[in-house]
């Protein structure tokens, strides 16, 4: 006999999903697997004829729940760090020369894009540098990101001049490799109070 009354058949379907939840995602990804293509197919065509719409809705979605999505995807990652390393190198390794033309193309298109959002954001650059820094050992490279990082947006820190501005190891590199890029370990100078500090101290 139907059920008329909605919440009644709310409660049913509710029960009948989890007593056969197990059932019906087996079902489920079998139907997927034999219908992949046809799938994919109507995927493309439906993302191929409403493309802006769907653009307009995903960048509303994105700004209306970036701090949600955000905790999830870091929550994500980190519970499948393992997982995603394999997979992204399998797909590496089996997509090689593919990769290679695509990121070749993407920086060549984009070059203008990639160099103003490297001047903006220091940071990133750093902290790919930081990495390298374990591997290769401190060069030139990595305190050029660090620079970049302390001098960012700001003036001498004695005279408060904005012209010719130098960062300044508080703790010198040449003794304490380890705090060479860390942010924390840096000061902005101008060319006249850097020469004046190094003669005072006499570290170079």
């Amino acid at each position: 006999m139907p059920l008329k009354d909605p919440i009644a058949l709310a409660a049913y379907r509710k029960q009948y999903y989890k007593d056969n939840r197990e059932k019906k995602k087996a079902w489920q990804k079998q139907y997927n697997k034999d219908n992949r293509e046809e799938r994919k197919a109507k995927a493309k065509q439906y993302y191929k004829k409403n493309r802006d719409e769907i653009k307009i809705k995903s960048k509303q979605y994105y700004k209306d729940h970036y701090g949600e999505k955000l905790t999830r995807d870091r929550q994500y990652h980190k519970d499948n760090r393992e997982k995603r390393l394999v997979y992204s190198r399998q797909y590496y390794k089996d997509n090689r020369e593919k990769m290679l033309v695509y990121l070749t193309q993407y920086r060549k298109d984009h070059k203008e894009e990639r160099k103003q959002y490297n001047k903006d954001h220091p940071e990133v650059e750093l902290r790919a540098q930081k990495k390298l820094f374990k591997k290769l050992g401190l060069t030139r490279y990595q305190i050029r990101a660090w620079t970049k990082v302390i001098r960012k947006g700001k003036d001498c820190s004695y005279c408060g001049s904005n012209k010719k501005l130098h960062s300044h190891h508080i703790f010198p590199k040449s003794k304490y490799k380890d705090l060479a890029l860390n942010e924390n370990n840096g000061v902005v100078l101008c060319d006249s109070c850097h020469k004046e500090h190094h003669s005072l101290n006499g570290v170079n």
